[in-house]
């Protein structure tokens, strides 16, 4: 699943016919912490993002400009 937590929306499986390698290629935005494998310990990814995501929203300001998501990925749905 990927999600948008600035435009406030998600993009699963069942809603695309993106792989994994399509999906990345087409983000406008990311970032991957090296130190972190999601699929070795998703707790500590969950725990990252959630530091993550609360200190960049108390910044309080603009994030840059934004790509809304690509609506030819599949259906992106709300979070």
């Amino acid at each position: 699943m990927i999600r948008d937590f600035v435009m406030g929306l998600r993009l699963d499986d069942n809603h695309s016919d993106l792989g994994v390698a399509q999906i990345e290629a087409d983000a406008a935005y990311d970032e991957f912490p090296t130190w972190c494998n999601v699929e070795v310990n998703p707790a500590d990814w969950r725990t990252y993002l959630n530091h993550r995501t609360t200190a960049v929203f108390r910044l309080r300001r603009p994030l840059g400009p934004t790509v809304p998501p690509n609506p030819g990925a599949g259906t992106w749905l709300p979070l």
